[in-house]
């Protein structure tokens, strides 16, 4: 099928069931038709006294006309001009239209946008290429950039620090590297308080009193052995933790709150087609998190076809599952007058759906 005419069968659709375009006071009056035998018609422009924006007709002074599906959130809005980047209202192929997070091509700033514009970026070069200065994370290629290189141990980058798991060299954290990281109490370097060769404190399994540098005694269930309350990312494991690996880092095997990452707990990470937070077969995802089923939902909304691309009608639908507090992802099921049936590609690629008619 070739391009245009793909964007015909789009442009082609007329009722959908996931979302509506009309807007408080859209439409024409009441009684007002747009039939008026004074207007005439020169081509596909009318002109005459009976020039109603609304009436569906392209008229002049118009961009153009969609009748009642006109809507300032529409394609075509309510006064006939087209939906337009920088009118300040959000338009169906539009992800934002003004504000600090919105670029001036109506886009959300985003890591590799070309723009440096997030607290956490360093710099940001519009591309994915990681051996060129700026990485696909929008830091600087190098320790620190989020991806392990060859010489790095580790590299959790805007994690890393010196008294973190992974230094600010990408080594891990070791008793002796002269910096107090997880789980240590002190460096043997430091005289004062007395520190062993273990980054145990000299005092602390003498003492059943706490003394300088120590936080709690080791008889206590949560102190741990160098004398330190048990907390997660110290490497030590406690009696609520299911792990602990020394680190608050996201997608290794340990979750921040130190508890494993496994099919069920809500988290999607490598090796899961889905994670719907549960272990019940049939909603969607199944215990093993991968594609059980496939959904599909209509509302009572109906909204114009006429919306720009594929993604833009995914938007919409996904706006009206979150309305109804439908959890997952959908997209826009579509189908034309001439077939009744959705395209395969969308059938075969889309998981989830809402669908359109």
């Amino acid at each position: 099928m070739s391009l245009r005419t793909f964007i015909s069968l789009v442009t082609a659709l007329t009722l959908a069931g996931c979302f509506s375009d009309l807007g408080p006071g859209d439409g024409p009056p009441p009684g007002q038709t747009g039939d008026d035998p004074t207007t005439t018609t020169t081509g596909e422009v009318t002109t005459g006294a009976a020039s109603v924006c609304g009436d569906g007709l392209l008229q002049a002074g118009e961009q153009c006309d969609a009748g009642p599906l006109n809507g300032d959130w529409a394609i075509c809005k309510t006064d006939c001009t087209v939906a337009a980047c920088g009118d300040g209202f959000l338009a169906p192929t539009e992800a934002c239209d003004g504000g600090d997070d919105c670029l001036p091509d109506c886009t959300l700033v985003r890591c590799g946008d070309g723009i440096v514009n997030q607290d956490d970026e360093q710099c940001d070069d519009g591309n994915r290429d990681d051996s060129d200065a700026c990485a696909h994370t929008c830091r600087e290629t190098g320790c620190g950039d989020g991806i392990l290189q060859d010489g790095e141990i580790c590299d959790h980058g805007p994690h890393n620090a010196d008294t973190a798991a992974c230094t600010t060299a990408c080594t891990l954290a070791a008793c002796g590297d002269g910096f107090v990281g997880p789980g240590e109490a002190c460096e043997p370097a430091e005289a004062d308080p007395p520190c062993d060769a273990t980054c145990a404190l000299a005092s602390c399994v003498a003492n059943t009193d706490p003394e300088p540098g120590e936080e709690c005694q080791v008889a206590d269930d949560t102190c741990t052995d160098k004398c330190l309350l048990n907390v997660c990312g110290d490497g030590v494991l406690a009696l609520t933790e299911t792990c602990d690996d020394g680190n608050l880092v996201f997608g290794d095997g340990c979750t921040p709150d130190c508890q494993l990452e496994i099919c069920g707990d809500g988290l999607l990470v490598a090796g899961e087609a889905c994670d719907d937070g549960n272990q019940v077969e049939g909603d969607g995802c199944s215990p093993t998190c991968e594609r059980d089923a496939y959904f599909v939902f209509v509302t009572a909304e109906t909204f114009s076809g006429a919306l720009g691309t594929v993604a833009a009608t995914d938007d919409h639908c996904q706006k009206s599952a979150k309305d109804a507090k439908l959890p997952g992802t959908y997209r826009a099921w579509l189908s034309f007058p001439a077939r009744r049936r959705p395209p395969t590609s969308r059938a075969t690629t889309r998981p989830t759906s809402c669908l359109v008619r």
